[in-house]
C-alpha cells in the first residue's frame, strides 16, 4: 500500500463543489444607457470610417454628458 493509505481508514474524499451558477451581472442605469447610446463595436467602427475619429470622439462626449456617472 502506498505510504499516504493506512490500513483500516476510513476517510472518504472531500464532496464535490456545488455547481456554479453566473448571474449576469447588473448594470447601473447610466452604463446600460451609455451601452445602448454607442451602439456595438461594428457600429462605432463604420462611424469612425465615415465620421473621422474626432467626430467620434464628440459623439462619445456628448453620450457621456447625456448620461453621467451617478
Amino acid at each position: 500500500a502506498p505510504s499516504f493509505v493506512t490500513v483500516g481508514s476510513t476517510r472518504t474524499a472531500s464532496p464535490l463543489p456545488a455547481a456554479i451558477i453566473e448571474e449576469e451581472p447588473v448594470l447601473p442605469e447610466w452604463l446600460q444607457n451609455r451601452n445602448d447610446a454607442y451602439g456595438d463595436v461594428s457600429a462605432q467602427i463604420e462611424y469612425i470610417t465615415e465620421n473621422g475619429l474626432e467626430a467620434w470622439q464628440a459623439h462619445v462626449a456628448e453620450i457621456k454628458a447625456q448620461y453621467p456617472k451617478e
